[in-house]
């Protein structure tokens, strides 16, 4: 099974394009959120960009852009852009939950008009994937109003540009 982030957006979201992806990356401080991820090694993360194209694809399975960071045969990140999939099987999965941060999550699905499925495989988790994945995340959860569902199944809020955890894993009331 692939490790996937997930935008759940209370807007529509399908006006982004590539292009709109790639400036969100341009712009992005990349280096220090590689090192947030515990990778410091900045030719790595060069590498990475320099190599990174997104692009639009037509995959009859859903994906609407592939994020490549690396050459060769090296496992792109697909990303599906939805309507409301499974939001509400996220709100049965939290129900009775009385953790901090749940009611904000639970209206943020409740709400959800859209969804961006961010998919890589676990290996990805340990490199530039991650890094980039998590970026993009970011950008739809901005432009979609929404919250993050992570690879770790934490639930994140972006405000001003910065990430922000909204409900972990072992948050008590």
């Amino acid at each position: 099974m692939p490790a996937r982030l997930i935008a759940y957006c209370t807007c529509a979201v399908d006006h982004v394009t590539a292009a709109d992806l790639k400036a969100a990356v341009d712009e992005a401080d990349i280096h220090t959120n590689a090192e947030v991820w515990g990778i410091e090694d900045e030719a790595v993360v060069d590498g990475a960009l320099s190599h990174l194209v997104i692009e639009r694809v037509a995959d009859p399975e859903g994906a609407r852009f592939r994020l490549v960071y690396a050459v060769g045969q090296a496992r792109p990140v697909l990303i599906c852009v939805s309507g409301r999939l499974s939001a509400d099987e996220m709100l049965e999965e939290l129900h009775g939950l009385t953790r901090n941060g749940i009611e904000r999550v639970r209206r943020g699905l409740r709400e959800t008009v859209q969804e961006v499925a961010l998919t890589l495989g676990w290996e990805q988790t340990e490199d530039m994937g991650i890094v980039l994945a998590s970026q993009l995340a970011q950008t739809f959860a901005s432009v979609g109003r929404g919250l993050i569902r992570d690879q770790n199944n934490e639930w994140l809020a972006v405000e001003d540009g910065i990430p922000k955890l909204v409900l972990g894993q072992g948050d008590d009331a």
